[in-house]
C-alpha cells in the first residue's frame, strides 16, 4: 500500500518538475484597467514556461472560441470593469470547456460575479463554471489581502514558490455568497485551498471531467506584485497540466485511487 502511495506521490513531483511549454491563453471581456499579464509574459523569473496571450472583448460564442483555441480561458475583473455577459456567452464558455480537445479550463479573478453599483453586471450564473452551486447570489466585499495556503497542497504546482502565505498586492475586492458564508453547500464541488486570514475570501480550485477551474478572490494582476505574479502563473500551469492537488495519506491511500489519479494527470495532457 505504500508502494502504491509512494508511486502516486513521485507522479505529482514529476508532474510539478515538467516544464517548457507555451501556454496559450485568451483573456475574455474583462476590466481593461492597469494589470501585469504582460509582465507574467515576460518575466522569465517565474518559471520555464511560455505565457502566450490574447485578448477578446467582443461577444462570447463556441465559434470564437474555437477559432482561438486557447489552453486557458482568463476572465479578470469583469463585473468591476462594467464588461457584460450574457448568459448564452455563459453557456458558451461551459460548452467550450466540456469539449474533450479544446481547452484545459479557466482562471477567474476579483469580481467575476458582482460588484458595487446597482448598474454593473451582475453575472451569478457564471458561478457552476468554476464549480460552485448554481442559484447563488453573490455580494461584493473588500477582502483581507493577506491568505493562508492550506498546507496539504503545499507541494502542488499552485503553490510553487509560496510558504504558507499569498499576500497580494492587486485589487482587493472579490465575491462571496450574499449570506456572508462560503458554506459546503455553496462551494458544490469546488474545494477550497486558500482562506484570506479574516476568513471572508477563498482561493478555490474545481476538476471537472474536462476542465480545471481556479477561482482567486482578488484581482491580483491589478497593480500586482511579484507574488500576485506568480500565483497568476502558477495557476495557468496548474490549469495546463492538471497536476494532482492532494496526495493521500498512507493509511488512506488505495490501489484503486493511485491508478485513477494516474490516469487523471496523463489525461489532461489533451493537446
Amino acid at each position: 500500500m505504500k508502494l502504491f502511495c509512494l508511486l502516486l506521490a513521485s507522479l505529482g513531483l514529476l508532474v510539478s518538475l515538467v516544464s517548457g511549454f507555451s501556454i496559450s491563453v485568451l483573456r475574455l471581456k474583462g476590466h481593461t484597467g492597469s494589470n501585469v499579464y504582460e509582465s507574467i509574459a515576460n518575466n522569465t523569473s517565474l518559471g520555464s514556461d511560455t505565457i502566450n496571450y490574447n485578448t477578446y472583448y467582443g461577444t462570447v460564442n463556441l465559434d470564437i472560441l474555437n477559432s482561438y483555441s486557447p489552453d486557458i480561458l482568463l476572465i479578470s475583473n469583469p463585473s468591476g470593469g462594467n464588461k457584460f455577459y450574457t448568459t448564452s456567452e455563459g453557456d458558451a464558455i461551459q460548452a467550450y470547456l466540456n469539449q474533450t480537445n479544446q481547452g484545459r479550463g479557466i482562471l477567474g479573478e476579483g469580481y467575476v460575479f458582482n460588484s458595487i453599483g446597482a448598474t454593473r453586471p451582475k453575472l451569478h450564473f457564471l458561478g457552476p463554471i468554476f464549480g460552485f452551486r448554481e442559484g447563488i447570489t453573490y455580494s461584493p466585499v473588500t477582502l483581507d489581502p493577506v491568505f493562508n495556503l492550506f498546507s496539504e497542497y503545499s507541494s502542488t504546482m499552485l503553490f510553487q514558490n509560496f510558504g504558507d502565505t499569498y499576500t497580494s498586492n492587486g485589487f482587493n475586492r472579490g465575491n462571496m455568497p450574499d449570506d456572508g458564508n462560503w458554506g459546503d453547500d455553496d462551494l458544490g464541488d469546488a474545494v477550497v485551498v486558500g482562506e484570506a486570514q479574516q476568513g471572508d475570501g477563498v482561493i478555490t480550485y474545481y476538476d471537472a471531467e474536462n476542465y480545471r477551474a481556479i477561482y482567486i478572490p482578488v484581482w491580483a494582476a491589478y497593480n500586482g506584485s511579484l507574488q500576485d505574479q506568480q500565483m497568476i502563473y502558477n495557476a495557468f500551469r496548474s490549469i495546463y497540466y492538471g497536476d494532482p492537488m492532494l496526495i493521500p495519506e498512507p493509511s488512506t491511500c488505495a490501489l484503486l485511487i493511485s491508478v485513477a489519479a494516474l490516469g487523471y494527470a496523463f489525461s489532461r495532457r489533451k493537446k
